[in-house]
């Protein structure tokens, strides 16, 4: 299937989810995170976490509380967030705190801070993105907009790229493009999304 055929079908599962779905997929990615940062930085003193604000009404899994339970446990981890400007191409990364969201309405409904002070992407030590599909070989489907393709460009080389999604990883995207940035790490809810011609 193709990237289009994928994030058709993603978007058109998604929004049958029910509530009580959606939060057994939330608690499952929440936990793994956990398990899998503490395993690999809890002895960190510091680390610059990039973690995405789900938009409203949208069906994304939200980050937001599960950011709020670590930085708590970890009180000298900084996180920032994606920002958009209306009529630049390019996502950059504003500074967060969890604990005191002061928030606006960004482009595409997008939720960022209201008071924009930005961090250099080259500080970033892990980026967790929101996914609609990964395939097997780690290629991530987002909404077609590619600014997580592009930004991670500009992140230093050993970033660790994160994804998170409902759908457990499919076989593979058949159109992949050479600007397509493969995830190191896939998070997901445990739910199937291919049709079972596709497994």
């Amino acid at each position: 299937m193709t990237k289009q055929q994928y994030r058709t079908l993603a978007l058109a599962k998604r929004a049958t989810l029910n509530p009580a779905d959606q939060a057994k997929a939330t608690e499952r990615v929440w936990t793994a995170l956990t398990e899998y940062l503490e395993d690999q930085f809890g002895s960190r003193s510091s680390l610059q976490v990039m973690i995405y604000l789900a938009i409203p009404q949208s069906g994304e899994i939200d980050l937001l509380p599960w950011a709020e339970l670590l930085a708590t446990a970890h009180p000298d981890w900084t996180f920032c967030v994606p920002y958009l400007e209306r009529g630049n191409p390019d996502m950059t990364a504003a500074a967060f705190h969890p604990l005191e969201p002061n928030l606006t309405t960004g482009p595409f409904r997008v939720p960022q801070p209201a008071d924009y002070q930005a961090i250099d992407p080259q500080l970033i030590d892990v980026v967790i993105a929101p996914t609609l599909v990964v395939d097997v070989n780690g290629n991530r489907v987002g909404y077609g907009k590619g600014y997580y393709d592009r930004f991670l460009t500009t992140c230093r080389p050993d970033v660790l790229t994160i994804g998170v999604g409902y759908w457990a990883q499919v076989p593979p995207i058949s159109d992949v493009d050479p600007w397509d940035y493969p995830l190191g790490v896939y998070v997901d809810g445990g739910m199937e999304l291919a049709p079972p011609e596709f497994n």
